[in-house]
């Protein structure tokens, strides 16, 4: 009586089961695809064709004389110039690199000698017994000491032919194109010739008033000078921006694979300069281009 009812659980778990190994069945069917094999990670390299150079110089420059004050000074004065940058190897004959370079051209001297009153020595009128003058000490006098700074930051793009590798060495040819920032300052300090102390004197009269001569030795001469406290010291700046470009020859050699020396010439042209002017008279101001020639100790070092 219950065989119908047996029979059909059995039938039901007949046809799971075939479901279920028929497609292991068919997997038998087909090679076994194999994985991909894993990604081996490691290092990333820059490239050897980067290159990091810093150079040193002894640089020859002609230069204004910054203030009119050294007005007869113009001419060539030696330096030391340092600058660091960075390349790229495109093949054995060409590279390229940007550098940033800087130079510092000081002078300093005396200027000038002028009569300076050291303080204000009333001369009265025998009469009124006001004061109508100061009495000037002819021993009284001052030396001008003048000091001017140049300094040049070059930002230069350059490109080089490396011409032939023999034993080692390879000479090249180079130029570029740029941009000079020059920062200018002079100053101007009155020292008296007595004790060598800087000079800014009170000059004012004990009854407050104002005289109209100075008279030294017996002459008389209008008043020429300030009084009240007296500072002729002066300073003065000037900061410019100005196109720049340099010719570049020399010979490297190679120290290690990854390691030259580099030693070379340059030609600079740092763009042009405008003296700042003589104080307090003005004057002697010229422009002129700033060009120096350079022999320059560098090296290269080469990434892995």
């Amino acid at each position: 009586m219950f065989g119908p009812f047996l029979r059909a659980p059995a039938t039901i778990a007949s046809v799971l089961l075939g479901a279920l190994l028929a497609p292991a069945a068919q997997a038998a069917d087909f090679p076994a695809v194999e994985p991909p094999p894993p990604i081996e990670e490691g290092p990333v390299e820059w490239g050897s064709n980067w290159y990091l150079r810093g150079d040193v110089g002894w640089q020859h420059i002609d230069v204004p004389a910054i203030t009119g004050n050294f007005a007869n000074h113009f001419n060539w004065s030696d330096i030391v110039s340092g600058g660091l940058g960075g390349g790229y190897q495109f093949n054995e004959w060409i590279r390229a690199d940007v550098t940033v370079d800087r130079s510092v051209f000081r002078r300093n001297g005396a200027v000038g000698q002028l009569w300076c009153p050291y303080a204000a020595i009333p001369l009265y009128d025998p009469v009124t017994k006001l004061p109508v003058g100061i009495l000037g000490d002819p021993s009284n006098t001052c030396t001008q000491y003048a000091k001017a700074t140049l300094t040049s930051t070059r930002f230069m793009a350059n490109a080089y032919v490396d011409l032939f590798h023999l034993y080692g060495f390879t000479p090249y040819v180079g130029a570029g194109l740029g941009l000079t920032y020059n920062q200018a300052s002079t100053s101007l300090n009155y020292f008296r010739n007595s004790d060598g102390g800087l000079w800014a004197p009170d000059l004012t009269l004990p009854s407050g008033e104002v005289p109209q001569w100075i008279y030294v030795n017996g002459t008389t001469f209008p008043i020429q000078l300030p009084f009240g406290p007296t500072n002729w010291n002066t300073w003065l700046q000037r900061k410019s921006w100005q196109f720049a470009w340099n010719l570049m020859a020399g010979v490297s050699y190679d120290i290690a694979d990854n390691l030259k020396v580099d030693v070379g010439y340059r030609y600079l042209n740092a763009g042009k300069f405008t003296s700042l002017p003589a104080w307090p008279a003005g004057g002697g101001v010229a422009s002129k281009d700033v060009t120096s020639h350079e022999l320059r100790v560098g090296f290269r070092i080469t990434a892995n």
